[in-house]
């Protein structure tokens, strides 16, 4: 994103010297949460939740997803980028 001339304090930086910066920004400042505390936070308040990242890996790669094992296709589902979450209404 930064070579498309994006980002903040870019001056006097190159694209890598940029984006080396911003990492360590990331990794120093933001706070991950885990998906139980997300679940557990937004079903309190919300409802039911659900993540759909891990339904659409595994009908868009079916096949191949079906002969990873178990543990790796956790990790690959959660290293992907994004969240979609869904979550009902509790009723009232």
């Amino acid at each position: 994103m930064r070579s498309l001339g994006l980002g903040h304090f870019t001056q006097g930086k190159t694209i890598m010297g940029w984006s080396r910066n911003f990492c360590v920004w990331l990794d120093r400042w933001t706070y991950y949460r885990t998906s139980a505390e997300i679940h557990e936070r937004f079903g309190r308040i919300i409802g039911q939740t659900q993540l759909l990242k891990k339904i659409y890996c595994m009908r868009a790669l079916t096949a191949v997803f079906d002969a990873i094992p178990r543990n790796l296709q956790r990790f690959i589902v959660r290293k992907m980028a994004g969240l979609v979450l869904v979550s009902v209404k509790k009723a009232s």
